[in-house]
């Protein structure tokens, strides 16, 4: 189970000076939306916004989401991932969706997209800092 890793990766980054342990985001695609989405779950005290990119959508999450209370950004391009983006989207409790014409690779978004960097910080910033 990757999510595990994700897990020891939190663990060792709020070891380190300056970092808030009660307010992480984390950021995947593909199937790291599910390992991501699934550290959520297990660690919701610390886990506090997500952004999950062409959404890995199956029967474990199907149940997971509509438990977190996660916010969470999705994004995903129009024809690629964009049914499990919408079944993720429609199951979450606290979700913002973006979904971009076309078909390209959703993790090379920011080159066809660049707009969308700005977009994932103002996200991060406002569930992050201005929530506190």
């Amino acid at each position: 189970p990757y999510f595990l890793d994700v897990l020891a990766g939190i663990d060792f980054l709020v070891e380190q000076e300056g970092i808030d342990e009660n307010n992480i985001g984390l950021m995947g695609g593909a199937r790291g939306t599910r390992n991501a989405s699934l550290a959520a779950a297990v660690d919701p005290d610390r886990i506090k916004a997500m952004v999950l990119m062409s959404v890995y959508y199956d029967d474990d999450l199907a149940k997971i989401f509509p438990t977190l209370d996660t916010s969470v950004l999705l994004i995903s391009t129009e024809h690629r991932a964009r049914e499990r983006t919408l079944q993720a989207h429609r199951a979450l409790k606290n979700s913002d969706l973006i979904l971009y014409p076309g078909d390209g690779q959703t993790h090379h978004i920011r080159y066809f997209q660049p707009g969308v960097v700005e977009l994932v910080g103002d996200f991060m910033e406002r569930e992050m800092v201005e929530r506190q």
